[in-house]
């Protein structure tokens, strides 16, 4: 269903307001919230209408909206309903990134960083010429960067590596000479990127026991989906503000059978056989005494090296002192190390005091438990 004229009219003039922040003219919006005080950040597009609502409001209209190609009402939308609600949302802020409005999360210092932390960081194959040769995907990355920041620029280079990867892979396909990715995003190629996605992820020789295929790598084939959805949409509105209406209901053709199609041709296939391979995977526990000895050595290596940093403060001494603190914390909080590794001091020196607020729970521990307290728990 064609979205009218009016809307689109609307949708660019709202662009124009948002991208200069020194403009004084108001946004036209579907709704204004009866209470409470919004600003023009507040709002964001509808991914079927055009029309700009409130965040929180966004989502409610989305599952009505009249250009929707999805029955609100239908057992698919109410099962997933909250997973409806993000899509939408997401799908308003990769409309303006799209358009040329940055909705990031952290303000770069910098307008060059992109390229500092993530281009030049890039490994130099024939994908880094592909990526830096495809507008689309070069704006894709700019988009995302400014969404993570400069820790997370090792995810953008996955990303726009693997959009790439994508593109190479439908490209030889289809045999055609699509020179960005953007040219796949057409309802006559949705077939050949699910091929092309196929062919990245590998179908394995196993088979479920119903007989449904099964892949080799199932979770580069979630991630995929999720990045084809993402980029199509940010594409989508590019087109929106370019006035190229044919060109964007491909998009939008693309992006239905996307909807309608994908779940069944790779993501509930790839659901499927992770569940099968968690499920069958051997889980080995480590012994107690395993535990134990592990403890000791690192209690007395941390106190050891400890005293050497004491005593001769030394850059390797600090990186092993580093290396043994990381593990035991590690191994105490059962996390990964890069998110032990993440925690900033001010952030742990900052720590709530949690027996503040639930002096009953700390009463009704008994002896051996509240010396565990006390030993973990710095109050």
């Amino acid at each position: 269903m064609n979205i009218s004229s009016i809307y689109i009219i609307i949708f660019l003039y709202n662009i124009d307001v948002l991208k200069n922040k020194n403009d004084k003219r108001e946004l036209i919006v579907a709704k204004r919230p009866e209470k409470g005080v919004h600003v023009k950040s507040d709002y964001l597009p509808c991914k079927f209408c055009l029309r700009f609502y409130v965040k929180d409001e966004l989502w409610r209209h989305g599952r009505r909206c009249y250009y929707s190609p999805h029955d609100p009402h239908s057992e698919d939308a109410v099962d997933n309903e909250e997973q409806v609600q993000l899509n939408i949302v997401e799908a308003g802020v990769r409309l303006l990134n799209g358009a040329g409005v940055s909705v990031s999360k952290e303000v770069n210092a910098e307008k060059e960083e992109f390229y500092v932390y993530v281009m030049q960081a890039l490994q130099d194959d024939n994908l880094e010429k592909g990526v830096k040769n495809d507008p689309g995907i070069m704006m894709f990355g700019r988009t995302v960067f400014d969404r993570l920041g400069r820790r997370r620029a090792g995810k953008v280079r996955y990303r726009i590596r693997l959009l790439e990867r994508i593109k190479r892979a439908a490209r030889s396909l289809t045999k055609s000479d699509g020179s960005e990715i953007s040219d796949y995003l057409a309802p006559d190629k949705f077939d050949a990127v699910v091929e092309a996605v196929r062919t990245l992820v590998g179908v394995s020789d196993e088979r479920r026991l119903n007989g449904v295929i099964m892949f080799d790598k199932p979770e580069l084939a979630k991630k995929t989906g999720q990045l084809i959805r993402k980029f199509a949409e940010m594409i989508e509105g590019r087109l929106v503000v370019d006035r190229k209406r044919e060109r964007r209901q491909d998009v939008a053709d693309f992006l239905y059978l996307y909807s309608t199609q994908w779940s069944h041709k790779i993501g509930s296939i790839a659901h499927q056989t992770s569940v099968e391979r968690k499920f069958n995977k051997k889980q080995v526990l480590p012994l107690t005494a395993d535990l134990v000895k592990i403890q000791s050595f690192l209690d007395k290596n941390i106190e050891r090296v400890g005293n050497q940093l004491r005593d001769n403060p030394e850059k390797k001494t600090w990186r092993e002192f580093a290396n043994y603190l990381l593990t035991k914390v590690t191994m105490f909080n059962f996390r990964r190390g890069n998110e032990c590794a993440a925690m900033q001091l001010d952030t742990f020196i900052q720590r709530a005091d949690w027996r503040a607020g639930n002096a009953d729970i700390y009463n009704s521990l008994n002896k051996f438990e509240s010396q565990l307290a006390k030993q973990y728990v710095n109050c």
